[in-house]
């Protein structure tokens, strides 16, 4: 929640993560800049976001069961062979989504990924 130790500052202030960006001398290398809202680890939003979805790639953890309904029905039919299977009929709602987890842990189980290389040092 709190930036690492030896973290850069931006001057000024402002998450430090370098993006590319378009300048009148061409694209340049540059802070991102936006808010650091407290508890972030000195990044904005966005830059967070993607930090948590790499911790969570890297650890396999099944986000399943935080999904809505909608976002697990959208799941089921984009991994699920045959697409979102109908609710049963007498099939709770809770049951049908307990089923569509199943069902995406059976057919696309969330693996650990490793990190993405980092570049090389130049």
């Amino acid at each position: 929640m709190e930036p690492p130790a030896g973290f850069p500052e931006v001057p000024g202030g402002g998450c430090g993560v370098l993006e590319q960006k378009e300048t009148p001398g061409g694209l340049q290398d540059q802070p991102c800049g936006k808010e650091t809202p407290p508890g972030m680890a000195g990044l904005c939003r966005s830059h967070y976001t993607e930090y948590l979805v790499r911790l969570v790639n890297a650890a396999g953890l099944d986000p399943s069961p935080l999904y809505t309904p909608a976002e697990l029905a959208a799941a089921a039919e984009r991994h699920l062979r045959g697409g979102k299977p109908p609710q049963l009929p007498g099939e709770t709602q809770g049951d049908y989504e307990q089923r569509l987890r199943d069902a995406l842990a059976r057919e696309a189980p969330v693996r650990p990924r490793p990190p993405p290389p980092k570049p090389p040092l130049v």
